[in-house]
């Protein structure tokens, strides 16, 4: 039998960024006005989320109409002291035709940043609103909303989407390969090997990294009709330069690309393709550490006293420190001023960050970014960041900067630093769990490394704990900047993991990385479900697969779907972000901007049931599925946002201003939905 959905958990009287939206009373659920009150930093609230210094802006807050509210303030930190600014209620001609009361003030930024909440007088008091949500009491400043004058944002990435790609094992280039022979050269006592496209990499100790497919970049260039196909539109490429392994971070050439997979040229020309395309190309390079046939680090072997000697660390017995002890990787020490100012300095035209931006690239991954320039008494990470964030930015004001980090990455992206993280903690770590995948960290204290064990699942709760907590704690600014991925080079593929994947669990793990704010990035072959193993990273590392008839349909018109959407809807790009439902089952997460609201829902339920969503907190007018019905455990397929022959079921809001929908057990899907104000 179907069963309705009710909230066994208790309502808190504070908010907690928009999670729970509503109370059970009298045996029915019944909305309340405060769970309404709501602002973002985007265009229905904020006249230019972008300002300069200077700029007058006006910001706006709403909630559902009420005669409870007597008067609102804007309160902010001014000059160190605490100002209240009155808002006044938006004309009676536009407030009597909308759902929601608006209120309105001016703000003009004589200090380089506005740091915000809102103070509500109301007949039963007094109720203070930030980010977080709803509070009777006062709230700290590490609550508020957050404005930034002059802020340089990348603006093209929140309506981007990436395709991560892997470049020995995505595709050779059809005539005249330049690919690592067999035996071609020795690196760390090993021997190239060429192996056969399409054969199972070898595990470390049998290959040792050497095993090369000899993909290249004309091979990713000549690909360009595909990624048209799919729907994204920028590129992120695993290292290029010179260097001896397959994952290419043993560098041995910061200004070189690697002549095996093209060189210079080669990346030339991909770059002007992917231009002309209306495409971007995102470069990684590790500045932590350099390969150890890099000339710096032979001059540095060879010569004790000089310059490039300075560039590495030396450990207690005398000998190079490598990174996590691995001696093809040594350190670099940024206490060298010689070395910053070939890699990251700002004055210096020629270093390394902004060469390649000069040269056309468009991005930056860098790699074990929260390790950069760290070594016990020396810790310049932070200094790093600055430096590397001016000197891209001087370049191209719109370029994009990411560091990797798999935890709490906040002190990286407050608009200094990083734009992003890889966005592993509040993105691919929870989702995973909640399809049935132990945390990737806690398995590996458990598991001594093997393959990865399944964990019960957390609840909706939990899920949606997590990924606020991390949002949270970002400058408003920087939300829509955020690199949502659920897989990478460093994590077997989760459709792979054979006791935890389940198509209608993976399929709401996917709607949710393209429901969060930010862009989302494909792992190349996820998109097809291309064979993989667990237990090493060799085993998220196959070869990309191009005959059509061996392509999990399922997984490419999912993906499809999702990148047509996210690349047309401007709802999700700089979209509001909210939880409307959060309980033990189920995360209902919603996207909204001007007319349009997209509702994605994660459920874990094995029965039928119908739950219940307030629609009416966001402007709901209708829905519709985004997937055909029955769930596709039944044999589903979705639509690609064009064809009107393919739409699934549709509905209205109630009187009691809640959206029902009916699931199947597990049935995880995506709303469209048409808003009014």
């Amino acid at each position: 039998m179907g069963e309705t959905l009710s909230h066994h958990h208790q309502q808190r009287e504070e908010g907690e960024g928009g999670g729970v939206a509503w109370r059970k009373g009298g045996g029915e659920i019944k909305l309340r006005w405060v769970d309404s009150i709501f602002h973002e930093t985007n265009t229905d609230f904020v006249s230019n989320p972008y300002p300069s210094f200077l700029d007058t802006i006006t910001l706006d807050l709403r909630f559902l109409k009420t005669d409870q509210v007597k008067t609102v303030f804007l309160r902010a930190i001014l000059n160190g002291t605490a100002h209240h600014i009155r808002m006044h209620l938006v004309s009676d001609a536009i407030a009597t035709t909308t759902v929601f009361s608006i209120y309105r003030c001016e703000f003009t930024f004589r200090q380089s940043r506005l740091s915000y909440h809102f103070v509500l007088e109301t007949t039963e008091g007094l109720i203070f609103y930030t980010r977080r949500g709803v509070h009777k009491i006062h709230p700290p400043e590490a609550f508020n909303f957050l404005i930034m004058s002059d802020f340089e944002h990348p603006e093209w990435v929140p309506s981007a989407v990436f395709y991560q790609i892997f470049p020995d094992r995505f595709r050779k280039r059809k005539e005249g390969g330049l690919g690592v022979r067999q035996n071609e050269y020795d690196f760390d006592g090993h021997p190239a090997l060429e192996m056969e496209w399409g054969s199972e990499p070898l595990e470390y100790k049998e290959g040792w990294c050497m095993d090369f497919y000899n993909g290249d970049l004309d091979g990713i260039r000549e690909s360009i009709d595909y990624f048209k196909e799919l729907g994204v539109n920028a590129l992120y490429l695993n290292p290029i330069f010179a260097a001896r392994t397959t994952h290419r971070y043993d560098c041995t050439d910061y200004f070189n690309v690697e002549p095996h997979i093209g060189g210079n040229d080669a990346l030339a020309r991909l770059i002007g393709d992917l231009h002309r395309a209306g495409m971007y190309l995102m470069l990684d390079v590790s500045i932590n550490h350099t390969g150890l046939e890099h000339q710096w680090f032979k001059t540095a072997c060879a010569d004790p006293m000089s310059e490039e000697a300075g560039y590495y660390y030396r450990d207690v017995n005398g000998d190079y420190a490598c990174w996590y002890g691995v001696k093809t990787l040594p350190q670099l020490n940024f206490g060298s001023h010689l070395l910053r100012e070939k890699l990251i300095d700002p004055h210096n035209p020629h270093c390394l960050v902004k060469h390649w931006i000069r040269f056309g690239i468009d991005a930056w991954r860098f790699d074990v970014g929260s390790e950069t320039g760290r070594r016990d008494s020396d810790q310049y990470t932070n200094d790093i960041w600055r430096a590397v964030r001016t000197a891209v930015k001087s370049e191209k004001r719109n370029a994009y900067i990411i560091g990797e980090h798999w935890e709490d990455y906040a002190e990286y992206c407050q608009g200094d630093q990083w734009d992003s993280s890889m966005n592993y903690f509040g993105c691919l770590r929870p989702l995973r769990r909640f399809a049935g995948e132990a945390d990737h960290f806690t398995a590996l204290l458990t598991s001594n490394g093997e393959a990865a064990p399944t964990s019960p699942a957390p609840t909706g709760t939990e899920v949606a704990e997590q990924i606020l907590q991390n949002l949270l704690r970002l400058p408003n600014q920087l939300q829509w900047l955020q690199f949502n991925l659920m897989g990478s080079h460093d994590i077997h593929r989760f459709h792979n993991h054979p006791e935890a994947y389940q198509w209608d669990l993976y399929r709401g793990m996917i709607i949710a990385q393209f429901l969060l704010p930010g862009t989302p990035s494909i792992y190349y072959g996820d998109e097809i479900g291309i064979p993989g193993r667990l237990g090493s990273l060799e085993g998220c590392r196959y070869c990309m697969e191009w005959d059509r008839s061996k392509w999990n349909s399922e997984h490419y018109h999912l993906y499809r779907t999702l990148c047509y959407l996210k690349r047309s809807h401007k709802a999700l790009h700089t979209g509001s972000f909210k939880i409307l439902v959060a309980d033990t089952h189920t995360c209902v997460m919603s996207r909204f901007l001007a007319l349009k609201a997209f509702i994605g829902i994660l459920n874990r339920s094995e029965y039928r049931r119908t739950i219940q969503i307030p629609g009416t907190l966001i402007g709901i007018a209708d829905w519709k599925d985004v997937f055909e019905t029955p769930s596709s455990r039944s044999g589903s397929k979705v639509f690609n946002g064009r064809d009107d022959g393919k739409k699934g079921r549709r509905g209205t809001i109630d009187a009691d201003g809640m959206m029902r929908v009916t699931l199947e057990p597990f049935e995880n899907t995506l709303l469209e939905c048409n808003v009014r104000l």
